[in-house]
């Protein structure tokens, strides 16, 4: 009777049978394996009894794996397996990871290119130890920290830039990632020249927060800036001015007269208290604290007369001097067009800043006070608002800031409508 040899494996078990026969006169052994994984029977022969043995330890890890394709393999590409397991077992990589790695290297450097690109890596890479983190893992760390820090508007923006960069990248870890292809994203996101820029500077400001955190080593995102062509700024007239302050209700003209005679940004005027104002009636100046300010300095704004006429007559005794139904982004978004209904004029992109700027620093003559009333620098204003300064008159400077409310009793100049003689179409605005 031929020998048997059961070969067991969680729970399962194979026959290895002894098999002799005689040829030319000699003896020969073998030994067979009889293989029942895929429904039918396949017959497994070996010379020795150990390669017998490993033969049927692999058909059961296959089963207890349930991976039976790979008893259909040939015998070479089961072969490569075999070395590719023996050489990974001493660091422990799983095949599947190991071939992950490998797939990945190869994008970044060639295949015969991958051991010295490692080498060269071990021998300058900074002593700080890379943790990698998935892109679309870091973005949600970074806006979650941004959150805290920008205004509504801003989050808005800073979740379309790098929610765009998270979309593109989100599945590859972040240091990974080449100056080449975040330029090549940018570009191929059709954005102008200042969207552009904002957004690779938030991309950048991303990685300087992951370099800190261990999750990157170097700023791919450190790319020139592109040049961003100045454009006209526009104004309001006085008549305008008047108009829309007038047919306002009257517990928004305090925020609107901020707006059109302070310099303050409509998010910096939003963020105001009442005692703020009120304070600032006293002496003169307003404080805005560097957490209310967009530039996160904090500064003095200089009350004029026609202003503090505004403020005395409207603000409301406490609270927010932007009244709560009015307070958030889209609500503040919204006052543009509510004026527009109110007032019946043309609405003008960032007008009230705009207006008082030029109308100011033509009144003034002095670049310097003009720039701590705004918040913004010399260049800023040199580029938007020397030349528009210009051509304004003094005396339609002087009729800005001289824009008063609706009296209870006095004298009223009679104002020209824009296209108008004043013997044409007069229009009522009071005068200091």
């Amino acid at each position: 009777m031929a020998n048997k040899f059961e070969i067991k494996y969680r729970g399962l078990s194979l026959w290895v049978r002894e098999l002799t026969a005689v040829k030319s006169g000699v003896e020969y052994t073998s030994y067979e394996i009889r293989d029942y994984s895929n429904g039918k029977l396949v017959r497994h022969h070996r010379s020795t009894l150990a390669e017998a043995r490993a033969k049927a330890q692999e058909v059961l890890e296959c089963r207890a794996s349930g991976k039976l394709e790979i008893l259909g393999w040939n015998v070479e590409l089961r072969n490569d397996i075999q070395l590719a397991l023996r050489a990974l077992k001493p660091s422990r990589i799983r095949i599947d990871r190991a071939c992950s790695l490998i797939a990945d290297a190869a994008k970044l450097v060639p295949e015969d290119e991958i051991l010295a690109a490692c080498r060269a890596w071990k021998d300058s890479r900074p002593n700080k130890k890379l943790t990698p983190q998935r892109v679309a893992k870091v973005v949600l760390e970074f806006l979650s920290r941004r959150e805290e820090k920008v205004s509504e508007r801003r989050y808005r923006a800073d979740e379309c830039y790098v929610g765009a960069f998270k979309t593109q990248f989100g599945t590859r870890n972040l240091h990974e990632i080449s100056t080449v292809e975040i330029k090549d994203w940018a570009d191929a996101k059709g954005w102008g020249a200042k969207t552009k820029n904002d957004a690779l500077g938030l991309v950048r400001q991303l990685y300087c927060d992951a370099i800190e955190r261990n999750y990157a080593v170097e700023n791919p995102a450190k790319i020139k800036r592109e040049p961003v062509g100045g454009g006209d700024v526009e104004i309001f007239t006085p008549d305008q001015v008047h108009r829309i302050l007038w047919s306002v209700e009257d517990h928004l003209k305090p925020f609107f007269a901020l707006n059109f005679f302070s310099g303050l940004r409509k998010e910096e005027a939003s963020r105001l208290s009442v005692d703020q104002v009120r304070e600032g009636l006293k002496c003169g100046a307003i404080f805005l604290p560097a957490s209310s300010a967009k530039t996160n300095r904090s500064r003095s704004i200089s009350l004029c007369e026609n202003i503090k006429v505004w403020l005395t007559r409207y603000l409301p005794p406490d609270g927010p001097v932007l009244p709560i139904e009015w307070q958030g982004i889209r609500r503040l978004d919204e006052l543009p067009a509510y004026a527009v209904r109110k007032s019946g004029v043309t609405w003008v992109r960032n007008g009230p800043r705009h207006s008082f700027a030029t109308y100011f620093l033509r009144l003034k003559g002095d670049p310097a006070e003009t720039v701590k009333q705004m918040g913004n620098s010399l260049v800023q204003l040199d580029r938007h608002y020397n030349s528009r300064a210009d051509s304004v008159t003094f005396e339609a400077a002087k009729l800005y800031f001289s824009i008063l409310p609706p009296p209870d009793a006095g004298n009223l100049i009679l104002l020209p409508q824009s296209g108008a003689s004043a013997e044409e179409k007069p229009t009522a605005t009071a005068l200091g």
